[in-house]
């Protein structure tokens, strides 16, 4: 109520509940507002509700402990005191609590009307088990990174398979270049040694053998891009590095070997006696 007023409202049954605290009636602008938030409210249809001033003394004692615990209050002989106000500061804490998160008067009474103080006696014996605010925004910061790093799997994921499809397309393509190479020089090969019939042509003779063409090609393709065919050539690049000043070296073509050893041979035989080992060698490198 205004000015510090407390008032009792609820079903008639409930209404001795707070009698001794009672002060007796309501002023009557309050209860004409009584009645205008009560006819809104689908709780108070066919009920029969009472509501009534508490005393001062009652409204005193809303703000202080209930006499419980250390606060419990004894006679002479140190027997507990039971204390005749507790419902009523129950009722105001409750009052305090609906206001302080923000109800509306018409909710407030729906609130005392549907539930009263029963209902509210009932809660705080069997509060339900909340998370603190740490948690639940600790879980809904989680969800919402769950759903982040669903997202960015999925683009990675997308794009991984865009990669591997351009891989596979980019060996593809190399594969049938080999293919195509192998299957030209075996048809040179073939036609040389006779195995072939004039009548077929190059491209007819691709055609039959492109199945073995492309086995082949992808046998050649995986062994050029193992480690052991790296390995290789970086042997092959690391003997003939500066081979370009030498007339043999680790690697070289056995057919450029053998072309050397004989113009090495056939230059000694015609300039022994006239040039030095480092003259008939800058010659046949000079060919």
């Amino acid at each position: 109520g205004k000015e510090g007023g407390l008032y009792h409202v609820g079903k008639l049954a409930d209404a001795s509940d707070a009698n001794p605290a009672s002060a007796g009636g309501m002023p009557s602008n309050e209860v004409y507002q009584l009645l205008g938030h009560a006819l809104a409210l689908e709780s108070t249809a066919n009920q029969a509700l009472t509501a009534y001033s508490y005393s001062q003394a009652a409204i005193e004692a809303v703000a202080s402990p209930y006499a419980e615990g250390e606060f419990t209050a004894r006679d002479e002989d140190g027997n507990e005191i039971a204390d005749d106000m507790k419902e009523v500061k129950m009722y105001g804490r409750l009052l305090q609590g609906l206001r302080e998160i923000g109800f509306t008067r018409t909710a407030e009474l729906d609130v005392l009307v549907e539930k009263g103080l029963e209902g509210f006696k009932e809660f705080m014996a069997n509060p339900p088990k909340r998370e603190d605010s740490f948690t639940v925004s600790r879980a809904k910061r989680d969800e919402e990174d769950a759903k982040i790093m669903a997202m960015l799997d999925a683009e990675i994921a997308k794009d991984e398979a865009k990669k591997k499809a351009e891989k596979e397309a980019i060996k593809k393509e190399e594969i049938e270049v080999i293919a195509q190479q192998w299957a030209i020089k075996e048809y040179s090969l073939r036609s040389i040694g006779g195995d072939v019939d004039p009548s077929v042509t190059e491209i007819d003779f691709i055609k039959s053998v492109w199945d073995q063409a492309l086995v082949e090609a992808e046998n050649t393709y995986d062994y050029i891009n193992s480690a052991e065919y790296k390995k290789k050539q970086q042997k092959k690049e690391k003997d003939s590095k500066g081979s370009e000043n030498k007339l043999f070296w680790n690697g070289m073509d056995p057919l450029l070997r053998k072309k050397r050893e004989k113009m090495v041979e056939k230059v000694k035989k015609q300039y022994m006696d006239l040039l030095s080992e480092e003259e008939l060698e800058a010659i046949i490198l000079s060919e």
